[in-house]
């Protein structure tokens, strides 16, 4: 932002000689447009041109499925033909998408749609799996002996793990610290560690050879197909050891087109209540209810042809089979057909789901059908993770008591208002008194409580921060395009929603029964800022710090009068030029903060240090970065809590 000063500018808002003036595309404060896309890599059942030609097909999943566009790809034979798709995966942090054939791995720019490299591998290709911060990738050899660690912004290869398992599929886990690498020759999935990149475990032995598998999102259980098996099994994570084994009943086997197993394909619903399994002889989609370790059959969908692979959309709402029908998950009914530019039906084993907030990617799914549930009343060595229910959340509420629209896509009650969870992350060595300091977060478009935690590394932030506090993160509008904070912007509400996480807490024994909150900070990202200015207005319960991620859009009377309210009360305004009007805000809020004679401070992120943000009580921090990835990447959340002027250390 060539108009801000590369310096700090303390105790009133220096103007340059041009003026101090936002970019001239930057008019109005708005947020960026998002799209959700579905990308099919093609070929991606064998080498078959007929299921939708050779490229990336770009569906738009808010519009039934629509076509969108073909992006050209490379990935050719010997011959100069199109090879066979073997695995798909995204990495937000080099913003590429990456597609394995039998021979090669290539590099794709997401936001310039073009190659940025495509390199061959020894032994050639399988499914890969990139890990959570998008840094390395590990590609299996085409059922061969090894596993190679690749560098996701070079290719170049960093590590080899040799198991002479017939390397096939890999799921990289969700806390970073392990990877699961399924050979096609063995009857047990290995477990390595990402650090040293040695087995950690082996889990098994199960039936026949793993195929096919996923795990759920607490790492604590995988569920594998097998050869010779119509049904799956399921292992424990932490002991090893196999601990069921499902048939389906009531179908019979046969002859299947392509894999050689009854069972090519099982995706656990995010939630982890569904395990659903593809029937290639039947042409079906078998579901089973899943309550701990309990698995119960529970229905079957018709397909229009031999499902070879299955995964969900990260919201739960639609089961994607490898045959291009999607089936609503909750009706259990298909609602669209996957069809290209020339109306031709899509079939493909590989793809993946991408949110954009403009032309950046800013989320993505995964091509294996993973487990997404939050860690109910999880203990680890560093924290304990509670969740709750509260009716004192935002939703549900007669706000969005019926379908919202919003850029031509309806949002229903039912999926994105109706959730009233809360986190709680309370630090391992949590010293609590008669007062308990609270951080509040909210998240903005497009998230729910526990992506948003996962995405933006909010629990390693916070517990690296070293706080005595509690973390409590309530949900908003799930997964939706929605700043509405529902019944959080009545009077009182926030008091309530309080008083209920304290009673949880004591009713956990996590706090003194006569305990009571102590100061309470708000924090949030983009969409957050109306729920947060509401709540400092009429939340009837007193804040004392509020740090926002590139979110002021508006409401600044609020959040005006909140400052002036207190000489002690601390703001920071983390923001950017891509955030769709923020600058133009801060700005806005700047030159109020001026005529009303109150010192504030303008720093460069670059500038940014702990003397300036403990000497600063309202202080706006410009960034030259995207608007999601300010608040991890590096740790930015975290600096703000170690320099809060009212959070204690452990």
């Amino acid at each position: 932002m060539n108009k801000y000063f590369r310096k700090i500018v303390i105790g009133w808002l220096v103007l340059s000689t041009t003026g101090f003036s936002a970019p001239a595309f930057a008019q109005s404060a708005k947020h960026p447009s998002f799209h959700h896309y579905l990308y099919i890599a093609a070929p991606g059942v064998r080498n078959y041109l007929q299921y939708g030609g050779h490229g990336l097909l770009v569906f738009d999943m808010d519009d039934h499925f629509k076509f969108v566009k073909r992006i050209a790809t490379g990935g050719l034979d010997r011959d100069g033909q199109p090879s066979n798709v073997k695995g798909v995966a995204v990495s937000l942090y080099t913003h590429c998408i990456y597609i394995s054939t039998l021979e090669s791995m290539q590099c794709i720019d997401l936001i310039t749609e073009k190659s940025v490299w495509e390199k061959k591998y020894d032994a050639g290709c399988d499914r890969m799996s990139v890990s959570p911060d998008g840094k390395a990738i590990y590609l299996p050899s085409l059922e061969g002996d090894d596993w190679k660690v690749v560098d996701a912004k070079t290719g170049n290869v960093l590590h080899r793990i040799v198991l002479h398992s017939g390397a096939h599929n890999t799921i990289y886990g969700r806390d970073g610290k392990k990877v699961y690498l399924e050979g096609l020759k063995s009857d047990y999935l290995a477990v390595v560690n990402t650090k040293d990149q040695k087995v950690i475990t082996r889990v098994g032995p199960f039936a026949d050879h793993i195929r096919p598998f996923t795990i759920n999102g607490s790492q604590t259980r995988c569920y594998v197909n097998v050869n010779g098996l119509l049904g799956f099994e399921a292992g424990n994570l932490q002991t090893g050891k196999k601990i069921a084994h499902i048939e389906v009943k009531g179908f019979k086997t046969g002859p299947v087109k392509r894999h050689g197993c009854p069972s090519h394909g099982i995706a656990l619903s995010p939630d982890e209540k569904e395990i659903w399994l593809s029937d290639a002889f039947n042409e079906t989609a078998h579901v089973f209810a899943l309550q701990g370790d309990k698995i119960t059959q529970k229905t079957s969908v018709k397909l229009s042809d031999q499902p070879g692979w299955i995964t969900f959309s990260l919201d739960g709402k639609y089961a994607m089979p490898s045959t291009g029908d999607i089936i609503d998950a909750a009706k259990k009914t298909i609602c669209a057909t996957l069809r290209d530019e020339k109306g031709n039906h899509v079939q493909s084993e590989k793809m993946v789901e991408i949110y954009f907030a403009g032309a950046k990617p800013v989320k993505a799914g995964d091509q294996f059908g993973i487990g997404r549930a939050p860690v109910l009343a999880q203990d680890t060595r560093e924290f304990q993770a509670i969740h709750f229910t509260s009716s004192h959340t935002s939703f549900p509420d007669t706000g969005r008591a019926k379908d919202y629209l919003y850029d031509s896509v309806l949002y229903s009650p039912a999926v994105h208002y109706s959730d009233s969870s809360v986190l709680l992350i309370i630090p391992e060595h949590l010293k609590p008194g008669h007062h308990i300091d609270l951080i509040c977060w909210f998240h903005g478009w497009h998230n729910n409580i526990d992506t948003a935690a996962e995405f933006y590394q909010l629990t390693k932030q916070f517990i690296a921060s070293n706080r005595n506090a509690i973390l409590v993160l309530p949900e908003t509008a799930k997964n939706a395009p929605d700043s509405y904070g529902g019944k959080l912007e009545q009077p009182g509400m926030f008091k309530s929603l309080v008083h209920d996480v304290m009673e949880e807490l004591k009713k956990k024994k996590v706090v003194p029964a006569k305990a009571v909150p102590g100061n309470v900070v708000l924090a949030g990202h983009s969409g957050a800022f109306r729920v947060i200015a509401h709540i400092l207005q009429d939340g009837q319960v007193p804040v004392q710090e509020v740090f926002l991620f590139d979110a002021l859009y508006g409401e600044t009377g609020k959040y005006l009068n909140w400052i002036y309210q207190d000489p002690s009360h601390h703001f920071i305004h983390w923001f950017t030029n891509h955030g769709g009007g923020t600058d133009v805000v801060s700005d806005t809020v700047m030159q109020q903060l001026k005529k009303q004679q109150t010192d504030f401070a303008l720093t460069e992120e670059s500038a940014i240090n702990p003397h300036i943000m403990k000497n600063n009580r309202i202080l706006f921090v410009h960034s030259p970065r995207e608007h999601n990835v300010i608040i991890n990447n590096p740790d930015d959340f975290q600096l703000l809590l170690e320099n809060s002027f009212v959070l204690r250390p452990l």
